[in-house]
C-alpha cells in the first residue's frame, strides 16, 4: 500500500514537473481569449503540486535530508531540472544516508522535495527546522552537512548555502558541548610551576 502511494506521488510529481518546463516563455505575445483558454494551468495550479506545497512543513528527517540535497544541487547553477535531481543523488549517495530509502521512496521525495525547492526556495529552507524537531535528527542532518562540505566539487554558492543551512538547523547544544570537551581534553597541559616542579620530582610522580 505504502509503495504504491508513494508511486502515485512520484507520478503525480512528474506531471507536475513535466509542466513547470512546459511554461511559457517571457514575453511572447498576447494570445486570443479563445486561445488563453485552451492553455493549460499554470503548474502551480496543479493539485499534485498545490498538496505538496500545502504540507511544505509536513515530514521528517528523509524529507529534510533530501530537500537539503536539492537545495544544494541547484544552488551550484548552470543544470537543468532532471540533472539538478541526479546531482542530488551524486551529492547524498557517500553521505549513507540513502541505504535506508529504498528506491521507490527516494524518487517518490526526490520528486516532492524538487517541487518544494522550485516552488518556494526560500520558504523551503526556512521550513527545515519543522522536519526536525528532536536533537537525533537535528544531530543526523548536521552530519548530512558535514559531509556535503567535504565534497571538493562544490563551489562558494554552495558552501554559502551550507553555512545558512547550520544557522537555521545548528546542532544540538549536548554535541555542541561534547565537541567542545573533546578538544578541550586534547589540548597540551599547562606547564608546571617551579615549585610544583621541584615537588613533583621530590614524590616521584612527575
Amino acid at each position: 500500500m505504502v509503495r504504491q502511494a508513494v508511486a502515485r506521488v512520484a507520478s503525480a510529481a512528474r506531471a507536475a514537473l513535466v509542466a513547470v518546463g512546459s511554461q511559457s516563455v517571457p514575453d511572447a505575445p498576447a494570445l486570443p481569449r479563445r486561445a488563453r483558454a485552451l492553455q493549460p494551468a499554470p503548474a502551480r495550479a496543479l493539485p499534485a503540486v498545490r498538496q505538496v506545497l500545502d504540507e511544505i512543513d509536513q515530514g521528517g528527517l528523509p524529507e529534510a535530508i533530501i530537500r537539503t540535497g536539492i537545495l544544494v544541487a541547484k544552488a551550484g547553477g548552470g543544470k537543468r531540472r532532471l540533472a539538478q535531481m541526479e546531482h542530488t543523488r551524486e551529492l547524498l549517495a557517500p553521505t549513507g544516508v540513502l541505504r535506508h530509502i529504498n528506491e521507490d521512496q527516494f524518487r517518490g521525495l526526490l520528486h516532492e522535495q524538487t517541487l518544494v525547492v522550485e516552488f518556494e526556495p526560500v520558504q523551503a529552507k526556512r521550513s527545515l527546522p519543522k522536519l526536525v524537531r528532536n536533537a537525533g535528527d537535528r544531530e543526523k542532518l548536521n552530519r548530512v552537512l558535514d559531509s556535503l562540505d567535504g565534497d571538493s566539487t562544490l563551489d562558494a554558492r554552495q558552501r554559502a548555502l551550507l553555512t545558512e543551512l547550520r544557522k537555521l538547523v545548528p546542532k544540538p547544544p549536548a554535541l555542541v558541548a561534547s565537541g567542545k570537551a573533546s578538544r578541550k581534553g586534547r589540548a597540551k597541559p599547562a606547564p608546571r610551576s617551579g615549585t610544583a616542579a621541584r615537588s613533583a620530582r621530590a614524590t616521584g610522580t612527575q
